[in-house]
């Protein structure tokens, strides 16, 4: 610090520079923190609200398309809505078919490899005989039935977000239907 003629100290210029930045930095810091803050306390909102985004950006072009062949514009977004939900639907259709059409031989080979792990623990090195593996298979069903209640509780946990992914769903298409009916106003507002 450098005296003065007063006697006053005062403050170098640099200092003084790097006080100033450090404060903007520390007020975008906060207004980062406080919008990640909203971003997750508003979750149930903001990420379907950012999903019905991408999935109206993918339909947009199709319902350009059938308003030029002279499809009015609320039935060309019915006609893309719908169009969505059917692929989609028939995407998961296949998916379950596929599921079930393997489960058989799915449930064979768990029987298989089940079984072949018996038999790796009765042989050498492990030399387990089959009536502990069957006591600590009894063990596995004893623990899980003493607590059935913490498996009560995850699947009323699993309930509760189906509950949140069905309300999310009905957010994303009510959000969807209104970004493709008047986007630009919506933005405008």
């Amino acid at each position: 610090m450098k005296k003065t003629s007063s006697e006053e100290y005062t403050v170098p210029s640099g200092l003084t520079y790097l006080a100033a930045l450090s404060w903007r930095f520390l007020a975008i810091a906060g207004v980062i923190a406080v919008f990640i803050f909203l971003i997750m306390y508003l979750k149930t909102v903001i990420i379907p609200f950012l999903v019905a985004l991408l999935i109206t950006a993918l339909l947009y072009p199709l319902m350009k398309f059938l308003m030029k062949k002279g499809v009015k514009k609320p039935l060309a977004v019915a006609i893309s809505i719908v169009s969505m939900i059917v692929i989609v639907s028939g995407l998961g259709f296949l998916v379950a078919s596929q599921i079930r059409g393997a489960y058989p031989d799915l449930q064979a080979r768990g029987t298989v490899i089940f079984e072949n792990t018996r038999q790796t623990l009765s042989n050498e090195p492990f030399n387990i005989s089959e009536q502990e593996i069957d006591g600590y298979v009894e063990d596995v069903t004893k623990y899980a039935q003493e607590n059935s209640s913490t498996l009560a509780s995850g699947a009323l946990s699993f309930g509760s977000a189906a509950v949140h992914f069905v309300t999310g769903a009905f957010l994303v298409l009510f959000a969807v239907i209104f970004m493709l009916l008047d986007g630009r106003n919506i933005w405008r507002w």
